[in-house]
């Protein structure tokens, strides 16, 4: 059987956010299945970078094919579209897809415009990664936090997410990653709606059993917006006010770094970790405690998903814990904003108290095995394909 596998932001070597590390898993399911896979790639000029060894990293992939991506002119869910029809016209993609796959396996709705050029027997299978209505809306207000209240909201938010559940029904099946948000969508359309867990890689044993552990607190994550604006609030109203002086320390990793304009004695900035997932792992076993301190955000937090799976003792709001099933069992959940000096003295407990600690370890992990494994994953894309009509044991 042969797939083609679309993914619009770029090389994922080294998997630099969630939506990177989606892809290498879906890869990986692809590939343990035995199809012949060709890869779509947005072609971005951060890619050169990485090419040789995005390229190495998957050389048994049938042919790679970067597509220019055009601007997105209007971050709207009509200008996302009205860009991707450009695409449609481009000779690349129409060579990428002169011999019709059987699967077409998209991430993201943007996909939809490439539809058209795709056999009617091919399945078409959509990861959403996150429902874009919630996105959209959660923008505005982070770029507008002091607009007053919109009477027409509710409005707009019914507009896009019934314009956004109409295109999932071009698909033959869809992925959701967020049972809530499955819920939501299931309760609108008819689509094929399939909830497939977030897979992360687990470690063996707890983080801090392994190395010292010179990092008090960390955070990883990417240089979106909702993570600029998580770190900055922290570091203004929880650390410099009351875990600074105590000489906590303070180690940010991913490009956040290239973002943060705070610095200080006992802040690292250890920028983007290059050598896959476990170099990664290497640094989270420097920690003591993964903070999440997101106030705003849409869909799963990966960052979270991560932390959990290498076996760290996490300390996160709730909007950080978004998404998780029972996240309670698995992390410390603190409303920060409502007491910051509260968040602080209780991370500084934790610091203090290996025994702590280390039961959040070992809860992480057990969490992350019942709920996020490679089995858990395996189990829901499996079936979402038999949905479509393919069996997961047909080779070819």
């Amino acid at each position: 059987m042969r797939v083609v596998h679309f993914y619009p932001w770029g090389c994922f070597y080294p998997a630099s956010c969630g939506a990177d590390t989606s892809a290498v898993h879906q890869l990986e399911y692809l590939r343990e299945r035995g199809w012949r896979v060709d890869c779509l790639v947005g072609w971005l000029p951060s890619n050169a970078s990485a090419l040789h060894e995005f390229r190495e990293q998957y050389s048994w992939v049938n042919r790679i094919t970067f597509l220019d991506i055009p601007p997105l002119v209007s971050y709207s869910m009509e200008g996302i579209l009205a860009a991707y029809c450009k695409i449609r016209a481009s000779p690349v993609l129409a060579r990428a897809l002169l011999e019709p796959p059987d699967l077409f396996f998209a991430n993201y709705f943007f996909s939809a415009p490439m539809l058209d050029l795709l056999p009617a027997r091919c399945k078409k299978v959509l990861e959403t990664h996150d429902l874009w209505t919630h996105q959209f809306l959660a923008q505005e207000h982070h770029f507008a936090p002091d607009a007053p209240p919109d009477p027409l909201e509710p409005v707009r938010k019914r507009y896009l997410f019934q314009f956004e559940t109409s295109v999932y029904n071009l698909y033959d099946a869809a992925i959701m990653c967020q049972p809530e948000e499955l819920a939501e969508a299931r309760a609108t359309q008819n689509a094929n709606f399939h909830y497939v867990p977030r897979m992360h890689p687990l470690a063996e044993q707890a983080a801090h059993q392994k190395t010292e552990q010179p990092i008090d607190l960390l955070f990883v994550g990417s240089d979106n917006y909702f993570n600029q604006d998580g770190i900055n609030w922290f570091h203004r109203h929880v650390y410099e006010p009351y875990l600074s002086a105590q000489r906590v320390r303070l180690s940010l990793v991913g490009r956040i770094c290239e973002q943060v304009k705070f610095d200080g004695q006992n802040v690292c900035k250890m920028g983007l970790i290059r050598g896959g997932i476990e170099e990664l792992r290497k640094v989270y076993d420097l920690a003591k405690l993964v903070i999440v301190p997101m106030r705003k955000g849409t869909g799963v937090s990966i960052k979270t998903l991560e932390a959990l799976g290498m076996g760290c003792a996490v300390v996160s709001t709730p909007v950080g814990a978004r998404g998780l099933r029972h996240a309670e069992e698995a992390m410390v959940c603190l409303d920060m904003e409502a007491d910051p000096k509260a968040t602080a003295d209780r991370i500084l407990r934790l610091l203090a108290s290996d025994t702590e600690r280390h039961a959040w370890e070992i809860a992480a992990l057990s969490y992350m095995r019942k709920h996020h494994s490679r089995e858990a994953f395996y189990r829901s894309m499996d079936t979402v394909m038999e949905s479509v009509g393919f069996s997961p044991n047909a080779k070819g």
